[in-house]
């Protein structure tokens, strides 16, 4: 008796009907094959990019960065911890998962042309800090004798110059920067201008005072507190009205 006299076949256990041997070879490019091979593609192409991307980011965290990017964390946590409230400073950040670059705001001291703005600046921090200083800029515009106002140059419009800066040392600090930010919009200081201020500026500031303060007011208002600018100054830039 064969297993045709049982009345079972060979797919009747499962294991699916038994091969002609006078059918043709399967074609290697079938849509099952074409898929399987598309599907090893992406895998391949996935992890190599996975493991490019892990190589690259191992050679972006060099200890120096690692040792900078704790030195910024240990401040950061300071200044949102004690607030220079009483200078009016706060700190923040642009991205959560970026600790090199800060959002700062300002507020205008009283008695000086810049009371009553709110001024955001951008700090941002070099993979060396503390050995190289910070960058700091005024992303709100301010007319300031150490402020870049004009384009062109080395350095974006915003860029400041203070001492401290100028004569970074590794063992500074950005909570020794913020107060000086403050003194900044306190006094405007002729003897270090700005390159783009030198014949313009502070020229201005030494020899017509005046007109200086409305324009650094004139600033302020238009920018720091946009609601009241064409209010306090219908004509913009035309700074010999008088009220």
């Amino acid at each position: 008796m064969g297993i045709g006299d049982w009345g079972l076949g060979i797919g009747d256990w499962g294991l699916g009907p038994i091969p002609n041997p006078q059918s043709p070879i399967p074609n290697p490019q079938s849509p099952l094959k074409k898929s399987l091979l598309i599907q090893n593609i992406l895998f391949i192409n996935f992890y190599s990019n996975l493991i490019y991307f892990l190589i690259y980011f191992i050679k972006m965290l060099t200890p120096e960065k690692i040792n900078a990017m704790k030195i910024i964390s240990k401040e950061y946590k300071e200044l949102t911890k004690e607030p220079l409230v009483n200078l009016g400073i706060t700190v923040g950040l642009f991205n959560e998962d970026n600790m090199f670059e800060w959002k700062c705001t300002i507020l205008g001291p009283k008695d000086t042309f810049y009371r009553g703005g709110l001024f955001y600046l951008k700090i941002i921090f070099p993979d060396n800090y503390p050995n190289s200083k910070p960058e700091i800029l005024f992303l709100t515009p301010i007319y300031h004798l150490n402020v870049k106002y004009f384009g062109g140059g080395q350095q974006p419009l915003g860029h400041i110059c203070i001492n401290t800066l100028n004569d970074w040392k590794p063992g500074d600090s950005v909570k020794k920067i913020l107060p000086e930010l403050f003194a900044l919009l306190q006094k405007n200081n002729p003897g270090s201008p700005y390159d783009d201020a030198v014949h313009t500026r502070k020229n201005e500031f030494v020899n017509n005072p005046d007109l200086f303060g409305k324009k650094a007011k004139y600033f302020t208002n238009k920018y720091a507190t946009p609601q009241v600018a064409d209010k306090q100054y219908p004509n913009g830039w035309d700074f010999t009205y008088k009220q």
